[in-house]
C-alpha cells in the first residue's frame, strides 16, 4: 500500500534532506533538463520515502496533496486581474487544486527572485506552477520559467520556457478589417503599437496581414505608436505628440482606426471628441481587445472580447496539464473571441446590405 502523505513533506523538507535547493528538487520532479539521472533518482526516492505526492499523481490507497498554483500579478490597476483569479478560482475545485495570489507593483517586479521578499508558499517550497498575469520583464519571467512550470496570460516570452494563453490576434483584426469595410470605410490606421509589448506586436502583425489579405491600401505613417507606460495602462493618457500624427494621417484619408488595447482606444476616442470631430461619422475606431470601461458619458467602443474568466480558466488548465507532462513541447493557446458592436463604428453600408 503507497504510504500516506506526510503533512510536512514538501519540496523544501525534500531539498532539504538531501543538500540540495529547492529548485534542483522542483527540477527533478519535474523532469526538467538539466538534472543528472542519478539526482532525479535520489530525489523521487526521498519523496517517496517522505510520503511527497507527486504532480499528477492519483490512487485509491492515497488523497494527493492539492496541487499549489500561485498567481503571481502586477499591480497596474485596481481589479484588472479579478476576472483571471476568478476564473482560475472556479476551476480550480473540480481540478484539487489550491490558487494563491501575490500582487507587486510594476517597478517591483525582481522582488520575487530575492527569497526574502517572495511569497511565503514559494519560500517554503510549497509551489507547484506559477500563472503570470500582466506585464512582466522578460529576464523574470525567464528565471521563474527555470523553476516553475509557468503559464503566461496574454504576454508571450519567446525566450522563456513557458506556456501561453492568450487571445486570437489574426481573428480580431480580420473580423474589426471587414467590419470597417462592411461600414464603408476603405483606409485604416493602427493606434498603439509598442515594440516592447508581445500583444501589440502580434495584433499590428496581424492588423498589417488583414490589410494585405483584404486588399486594402495602407501606409506604414498610418501606424502610431505610443510609450511602454500608454501601452500597458488601463485608463485614458494624454496627447504627448502623438495626436499631430493622428490628425496627419486623418487629412490623408484615414478614416477608421484599430486599437491594440481598451485604453489606447478610449484614449484616442478622448482626443477626437476634445478636437469636436464626429464619431463614427467623420473617424470611426474600434479595440483589437478589451475589457469594459465605466465611462458612461462616452460612447461605447467597439470591441472584439474575451471574458478575462476564460482566459483565467484556460491558463490554470494549461499549466495542470504542463504539471502532468513537464516534457511536451511549449505551447500556446489562443481563445477566439467575439464582435461587440459599440457607438465608435458605423453599421454596414446600404449597398453591403443589399
Amino acid at each position: 500500500m503507497a504510504r500516506k502523505p506526510s503533512p510536512g513533506a514538501n519540496l523544501a523538507t525534500i531539498a532539504s534532506s538531501l543538500g540540495l535547493s529547492v529548485s534542483t528538487a522542483s527540477r527533478a520532479i519535474r523532469n526538467a533538463d538539466g538534472i543528472h539521472p542519478e539526482t532525479r533518482k535520489m530525489v523521487l526516492e526521498k519523496a517517496g520515502e517522505l510520503g511527497y505526492v507527486l504532480p499528477g499523481l492519483q490512487g485509491p490507497d492515497i488523497k494527493a496533496r492539492p496541487h499549489q498554483i500561485l498567481a503571481l500579478a502586477t499591480s497596474v490597476a485596481p481589479g484588472t486581474d479579478q476576472g483571471f483569479l476568478t476564473g482560475m478560482s472556479r476551476t480550480s475545485i473540480s481540478m484539487n487544486l489550491a490558487v494563491l495570489s501575490h500582487h507587486v507593483q510594476p517597478e517591483d517586479c525582481h522582488s520575487v527572485l530575492d527569497h526574502e521578499q517572495q511569497p511565503v508558499a514559494m519560500r517554503a517550497g510549497m509551489v507547484d506552477g506559477i500563472v503570470l498575469i500582466h506585464y512582466w520583464p522578460d529576464d523574470v519571467a525567464a528565471k521563474l520559467a527555470e523553476r516553475f512550470p509557468t503559464v503566461s496570460i496574454v504576454h508571450y516570452f519567446p525566450e522563456a520556457e513557458m506556456d501561453h494563453v492568450g487571445v486570437d490576434d489574426r481573428r480580431s483584426a480580420d473580423v474589426l478589417l471587414r467590419h470597417f469595410l462592411d461600414g464603408g470605410h476603405s483606409k485604416v490606421g493602427f493606434f498603439g503599437y509598442c515594440a516592447e509589448v508581445s500583444w501589440s506586436r502580434s495584433r499590428l502583425a496581424a492588423y498589417l496581414e488583414g490589410t494585405l489579405r483584404l486588399g486594402m491600401s495602407h501606409d506604414r505613417r498610418d501606424i502610431c505608436p505610443v510609450s511602454l507606460q500608454q501601452c500597458l495602462t488601463h485608463r485614458e493618457f494624454d496627447d504627448d505628440g502623438w495626436g499631430a500624427k493622428v490628425l496627419g494621417r486623418l487629412k490623408a484619408g484615414v478614416d477608421a482606426w484599430v486599437c491594440s488595447s481598451a485604453g489606447t482606444a478610449s484614449s484616442l476616442l478622448s482626443f477626437f471628441l476634445q478636437k469636436g470631430l464626429k464619431v463614427p461619422r467623420e473617424v470611426a475606431l474600434a479595440s483589437c481587445i478589451g475589457r469594459y470601461l465605466d465611462r458612461p458619458q462616452m460612447p461605447a467602443v467597439s470591441m472584439m472580447h474575451v471574458q478575462s474568466e476564460e482566459l483565467g480558466a484556460a491558463a490554470l488548465r494549461r499549466l495542470v496539464n504542463r504539471l502532468q507532462n513537464p516534457r511536451e513541447i511549449r505551447r500556446s493557446v489562443l481563445l477566439p473571441p467575439e464582435l461587440v458592436v459599440g457607438q465608435t463604428t458605423r453599421p454596414p453600408s446600404r449597398n453591403k446590405l443589399r
